[in-house]
């Protein structure tokens, strides 16, 4: 029974959103900040590093409130200072909390609750239903979007109203990939296509053809990048309006070690970050040529964390990735620490980099003048300014 296979486990699948105003996590989740990059790492301002209970989630981080979850507590604390805002207990650990519209909600393993996020007091719930599983949560204009896996294996796709919880529309039965928000469109790949959905509505507005299912795709402007389900992990870049095929990218494979791209849209170029071969790749958004590559970490490191580094974020001009490296002098073939990187998103050279005496365990989130990461036994803000040195530089591959 699917109910007791699949139950205990909850896989949230974070969606790129962008142009959603409303939505705190619309940032972290396209990768790229509007804001200032930080020129380096001057200190912490604060860091949480006790009493939690297993490992951390992915926060969510507005410049106001910082929210993450451990095994047992849903946790808001002040960006600024780190102090508590409030607590939630939750029915297991969760991945990452979604903001909309002043609401934090979030997925465990009794189904999806949302909470006001001023105050951490309960709006709705929504359970799961003994023969489902809720597979992802995400937030849109207007809505709460998750997949629901019947008892059958069949996977639709589920809007609840932000407000009410109350489902709005529902689509297909075979939703796999990862589907994404752009403003007021949702796109979700499925099979050989991608199908273009009005957000509010759930209606069905167009349908873009490919010649094989995406694993996953990202969107801006009049640019969809789909990454196809081949041998070779393909990229492929098309036109929104015209539906025409605009360039293809194939990654050399290293052997073993197969790659799956994190992608990036900025202004006119695409961003390729592949965590298990540790290979970032910078391409022009028009022609998809390969403006530089780099190959970042220890691919032994892969086996270990399943990837050399985080997916990556960006801001101005400035690419920031969290590598894991060094050697850890108990367990010789596991890293020793984490280095954050500040490379230049035009030339791939790097600007600084700060050695974190603890592991990094997600992309870190800007926020004014300084960035907010997740480590093995905590949560801290680091301080912008003047870089502070902590060891001498570790190599790293260039090509």
């Amino acid at each position: 029974m699917l109910n007791n296979v699949l139950a205990p486990v909850l896989i949230a699948i974070l969606l790129i959103i962008s142009g959603c105003s409303n939505n705190g996590s619309s940032n972290a989740q396209t990768g790229v900040y509007p804001g200032k990059a930080i020129e380096g790492v001057s200190g912490v301002a604060w860091a949480l590093e006790s009493d939690f209970n297993g490992e951390l989630s992915g926060p969510l981080v507005t410049e106001a409130t910082t929210y993450f979850s451990d095994d047992q507590t849903l946790y808001a604390v002040d960006t600024k200072t780190g102090e508590q805002k409030w607590t939630h207990q939750t029915n297991g650990g969760i991945l990452k909390p979604v903001l909309v519209e002043g609401i934090v909600s979030y997925i465990d393993k009794t189904g999806i609750h949302a909470l006001r996020a001023q105050s951490g007091e309960l709006v709705w719930e929504r359970e799961r239903n003994k023969d489902t599983m809720i597979a992802m949560s995400v937030g849109s204009l207007n809505h709460i979007l998750f997949h629901e896996i019947l008892e059958d294996g069949r996977t639709t796709f589920k809007a609840l109203n932000i407000e009410t919880g109350k489902e709005s529309w529902s689509f297909g039965e075979r939703v796999l990939s990862t589907p994404i928000v752009v403003g007021d469109k949702l796109y979700i790949p499925s099979m050989d296509q991608v199908h273009v959905l009005n957000e509010k509505s759930g209606k069905e507005i167009d349908i873009i053809e490919m010649k094989m299912q995406a694993l996953s795709i990202a969107v801006r402007d009049n640019l969809m990048i789909a990454e196809y389900n081949d041998f070779n992990r393909s990229i492929h870049a098309f036109d929104l309006k015209s539906h025409d095929h605009k360039w293809e990218y194939v990654l050399e494979e290293i052997e073993g070690m197969g790659p799956r791209a994190n992608m990036i849209l900025l202004d006119d170029k695409v961003l390729l970050t592949y965590v298990r071969s540790g290979e970032v790749v910078m391409l022009d958004g028009k022609t998809g040529k390969e403006l530089w590559k780099k190959v970042l970490g220890t691919p032994w490191f892969a086996h270990i964390y399943g990837g050399t580094f985080n997916d990556p974020i960006v801001a101005e001009d400035t690419l920031y990735i969290s590598v894991w490296e060094g050697q850890n002098e108990q367990r010789k073939a596991y890293a020793g620490y984490s280095t954050l990187f500040a490379l230049d998103v035009n030339t791939g050279n790097e600007q600084w980099r700060y050695q974190e005496d603890d592991f990094i365990n997600y992309s870190p989130s800007l926020i004014d003048n300084g960035m907010v990461i997740v480590t093995n036994n905590g949560i801290k803000a680091y301080k912008g300014g003047s870089n502070v040195e902590k060891s001498d530089p570790a190599p790293s591959n260039e090509d």
